[in-house]
Order: structure tokens, then C-alpha cells, then sequence
């Protein structure tokens, strides 16, 4: 199963990895995809919305589909073959094509990785986060 959370705010789509702390930024159609593979859109109606969304069509979207699934993959925010389902948003209808493109931000890792989601020790309670020997660390 993918470790992260997402949210669509103004049409950008925020990824969090909760193993990691790393956040991930998708805009434009990059976005578009994130959002239909999160819908529950298979590869080939997620090339068919894109094209609808943004007014374009040929072998370059089916490529870039592909080439941004296979990055979210990688990045584990997407597991291949695991089923999605959720609303499809309306964004990115009349928007001008371009390579979709998701940025990785690790600035914040620290104080994500330290959220009260994750293991804290019982009797400090959170920011003290356990260690691998299951002593709280020093912060």
C-alpha cells in the first residue's frame, strides 16, 4: 500500500511520504493525473482526460502518463496494480499542455517525520520520537 497522504489545494496536489518526510508537489497536468489515478481512472482514461482537460492529443501524453506513473512509483506514492478510488476533481480544463512535472521538497522531513502519527515514546509523548532500541531520542 502507498505510505503517504495527498491533498488537492487550488489545484495543486501536496503527496506526503510518511516513511520518509519527503513532500511531493504536482501542478497543471501532472496534477490532472495524479488526481484521475487517484479516482480510480485506468492508465489508457487517464491519457483520454488529460487530452479532454487540456486540449491536446498524440503519443506525447500517453508518454508523459506513463513516464509520471512510473516516477510516483518509484517514489512508492503509487503502488502499480493497487486500485484506487475517490472523486474526480475539476481542474485543469483549458490549461495549456506541458511535460508534467513533480517536484520533491525535504525541508520539512524533520517535523514531518516527528508528527504525533508516527512512534513516540508513552511517557514523554510527542516530539519525542523512539529511537530503533525503543528509547526515546534527544531532541
Amino acid at each position: 500500500a502507498p505510505r503517504g497522504v495527498h491533498k488537492v489545494i487550488d489545484g495543486e496536489v501536496v503527496a506526503i511520504d510518511l516513511g520518509s518526510g519527503v513532500y511531493y508537489s504536482m501542478c497543471g497536468p501532472a496534477a490532472v493525473i495524479w488526481d484521475a489515478l487517484a479516482s480510480g481512472l485506468s492508465t489508457d482514461r487517464v491519457v483520454e482526460h488529460v487530452e479532454a482537460t487540456h486540449e491536446v492529443n498524440g503519443a506525447e501524453v500517453a508518454s508523459d502518463v506513463a513516464a509520471l506513473i512510473d516516477e510516483l512509483v518509484a517514489f512508492e506514492l503509487l503502488v502499480a496494480g493497487e486500485p484506487q478510488t475517490g472523486a474526480l476533481h475539476a481542474f485543469g480544463e483549458g490549461l495549456a499542455y506541458e511535460t508534467p512535472v513533480i517536484e520533491s521538497f525535504t525541508d520539512m522531513a524533520d517535523v514531518i517525520l516527528l508528527d504525533p502519527v508516527h512512534d513516540v515514546d508513552a511517557t514523554q509523548g510527542w516530539p519525542h520520537r523512539l529511537g530503533a532500541d525503543g528509547v526515546a531520542e534527544d531532541g
